[in-house]
């Protein structure tokens, strides 16, 4: 096996950040590629791995399905060429891939001391050299999203991503592959689908004979036996039931109904239901020719006119007594008017002499006022001598009370005249409410009457009218029972003939639940067969689960005993690289922890990366109790260290921007590990990190020193590169 290859040159053309063809030697040298994010250095370390496999790894081409993506944008001829050269300890290999853009595959040769291989046989040849595309990238090429794969608190991408570093990505695919799942759903499809049958004829069968007891129960309740529960009873009494309904059919005048021969079970049913329809129709026949509902009609308004006589009568007789009480305390309406014309001329007269009286007051009042003011000796009007303190004083007492007293009397007896007024009025009109009510109850006497007489055909009135109706009302009573009982006589034959279509109908119920019960287990005979074919495939599956079960265990065993023997065989070279890189102060040392979980039914790897400090005994996860940039030493440390054991690894190394979050002490302890890794390996570094650039050019010293290519700047024709021997 070659294992001594290192890169001489690669000429890259119209491939990414590449236009025109630009060819870089590395000499076999190791080399540190700088510059600044977008000039053109990861797209160097792609066309390496481009030229090899045909493909870009963490390049995702969505854009079209020919990976047109990875052809530089300003290439007029559409075509991407690298030439990867390689030396060895027996000669050079040369390989040349190129590709257009509108064109999925592209065009591969291999040179080797041994002739020239193209297409597949090239292909082949290459991977039995550096082994698949994901061999390449575990032992070779240190991609910068690689460790974050590692570092990443996702456990499916860290666990793909340490699968891949043990070259276990193979065996996780096939377990994936594995149809466990699949097979485990087809077992209960099957069995769910047995389940089904079973309860389907479980189901049917049941209800066909639930339904045959309860058409039995049915028959039992109507008196049959079970002796009689057979054709030829029913058929008997089939053939009775038409002669009865022939002759009540020609009784009722409905017309002669025809029947089938009642030689099946299917033409005595619709025999029941023909027999069914004409009894239906004489009952309606015999309603309609019997003068029950007549009678009930004549009866019924007999009663109700009757009633309402007796209640105008009863109205008639209370307003008449109620008009005559009122008369009686009151007197007639022509009295009543006649004592209110009397006091209301008594009214008037009281009016009046008030009106004098108040004429007779303002007077007094006049004097009053003047012999109070002044002294008179003569009277004003005789000129008689007078006294002017004793006339004041008998104005005052005697005219003045006697006045009072007079308007007193004067009011308190207009105001009885008031009140007896009120009273009249409402007397008139009480009297008045109960000569119209007397008169509305006359009324309806004399409606009912004229009403009741026309039915009776009578013209007597008042009591003797009602003794003539209740007379009517006990002669259509005689005829309303004698003419029931003939339509009940008529009805009774009716229904004895329909009890017994009943009792004939129950037995082809049973009979036909019989039937249609056998011919079920009949039906299901086949779907017997059909559960013991499931039967055979669910245990076929179950079979087949359990092998497949076995073959999934048998690799679950040996991916993680590949993976331990994996983490044993690089255990102390892992701790070794980590201490140096890392310097934790209190954990000294790493551990990669292996098990496994189930995912979707698949036992598939699970890693924990932990830290530990030996001396007391203590440990974390990296991920947790970690800075960014002691977890990407710890990655770098998995990664150097494993990369070192792999089978098909070659004497050069590259590494895209190793130094991910790293401080300045680090990155000088990372250039210590890189020396030292120098010793056996072609080193290839590219970081856009300044920091790492200078403590490179400082004290990267290994042997035979280091070719330096500064990435400057970019243009459409490609990167400006600028190559220092250091």
């Amino acid at each position: 096996m070659i294992r001594d290859l290192v890169i001489d040159s690669i000429t890259i053309e119209g491939l990414r950040g590449f236009n025109n063809a630009q060819t870089i030697k590395f000499d076999g040298a190791h080399a540190l590629i700088s510059g600044k994010m977008g000039t053109g250095k990861s797209s160097t370390l792609c066309a390496i791995e481009w030229a090899l496999f045909g493909d870009i790894a963490h390049i995702r081409c969505s854009e079209s399905r020919t990976q047109a993506e990875f052809i530089n944008a300003n290439k007029i001829d559409q075509k991407a060429r690298v030439l990867l050269k390689l030396k060895g300890s027996d000669g050079d290999y040369v390989i040349q891939r190129e590709k257009h853009a509108k064109k999925r595959d592209s065009y591969l040769t291999f040179s080797t001391p041994n002739g020239e291989l193209e297409g597949d046989v090239a292909a082949n040849k290459i991977y039995s050299i550096f082994g698949t595309f994901e061999d390449f990238h575990r032992a070779i090429f240190l991609h910068q999203e690689a460790v974050r794969a590692i570092l990443t608190e996702n456990p499916e991408e860290r666990d793909m991503a340490l699968d891949r570093l043990f070259g276990l990505e193979r065996t996780r695919e096939l377990m994936s592959a594995i149809p466990l799942r699949l097979v485990r759903k087809e077992h209960e499809k099957l069995d769910y689908a047995k389940t089904k049958v079973e309860e389907r004829i479980k189901g049917a069968t049941k209800q066909a004979e639930v339904e045959m007891n309860k058409a039995k129960k049915e028959a039992f309740e109507l008196g049959l036996k079970r002796e009689e529960i057979n054709f030829q009873t029913c058929r008997k009494r089939f053939e009775e039931i038409i002669k009865n309904i022939l002759s009540v059919a020609e009784d009722c005048n409905v017309g002669k109904p025809s029947f089938l021969e009642p030689s099946s079970e299917d033409n005595v049913s619709k025999g029941l239901k023909k027999a069914k329809e004409v009894i239906k129709s004489c009952r309606m026949q015999i309603t309609a020719s019997s003068k029950i509902d007549e009678l009930q009609r004549d009866r019924r308004q007999i009663n109700e006119a009757k009633k309402r006589l007796e209640n105008a009568l009863t109205e008639l007789k209370n307003a008449t007594e109620e008009y005559e009480k009122m008369e009686k305390n009151w007197g007639t309406i022509e009295q009543m008017e006649k004592q209110e014309k009397a006091l209301k001329k008594r009214e008037q007269e009281l009016k009046n002499e008030r009106e004098n009286i108040d004429s007779t007051s303002r007077l007094v009042a006049d004097g009053i006022e003047v012999l109070s003011k002044q002294e008179l000796k003569k009277c004003p009007i005789c000129e008689t001598k007078i006294s002017s303190k004793n006339v004041l004083s008998r104005l005052k007492t005697k005219v003045s009370v006697k006045l009072e007293a007079r308007l007193s009397k004067i009011g308190d007896e207009r105001n009885n005249i008031r009140e007896k007024l009120l009273q009249l009025a409402d007397n008139r009109k009480g009297i008045s409410k109960a000569i119209t009510k007397m008169e509305e109850a006359k009324e309806e006497k004399h409606e009912v009457e004229e009403e009741l007489g026309k039915m009776l055909k009578s013209k007597l009135k008042d009591k003797k009218l009602l003794e003539e109706a209740k007379e009517g009302l006990s002669r259509l009573n005689k005829d309303l029972k004698k003419a029931e009982k003939a339509l009940n006589k008529k009805n009774e034959v009716l229904q004895e003939i329909e009890d017994s279509a009943d009792i004939c109908r129950a037995i082809v119920r049973v009979l036909d639940k019989e039937s249609e019960y056998e011919k079920i287990k009949e039906t299901f005979a086949e779907e017997d067969s059909q559960i013991e074919i499931l039967k055979t495939q669910i245990n076929e599956m179950s079979a087949l689960f359990t092998r497949l079960q076995r073959i999934s265990d048998a690799i679950a065993t040996a991916q993680i005993n590949l993976a331990r023997q994996f983490i044993d065989k690089g255990e102390k070279k892992i701790s070794d690289y980590y201490s140096r890189l890392c310097g934790h102060p209190y954990y000294n040392s790493v551990r990669i922890d292996i098990d496994q979980r189930n995912v979707k039914g698949v036992q598939k790897n699970t890693y924990n990366i932990k830290a530990f400090n030996n001396r007391e005994g203590k440990e974390t996860l990296i991920s947790t109790r970690f800075s960014t940039g002691q977890m990407n030493c710890a990655a770098l440390s998995i990664f150097l260290s494993l990369s070192s054991m792999l089978e098909r690894r070659q004497e050069f190394v590259i590494l895209d921007d190793p130094s991910q979050n790293l401080d300045p002490e680090h990155k000088k302890s990372l250039v210590k590990v890189l020396r030292d890794v120098a010793l056996e390996n072609q080193v290839i570094i590219a970081t856009q990190d300044t920091e790492l650039e200078e403590e490179i050019n400082a004290s990267f010293k290994p042997k035979g020193g280091f070719t330096h290519m500064r990435y400057e700047g970019w243009t459409k024709e490609g990167p400006i590169i600028k190559i220092s021997k250091m």
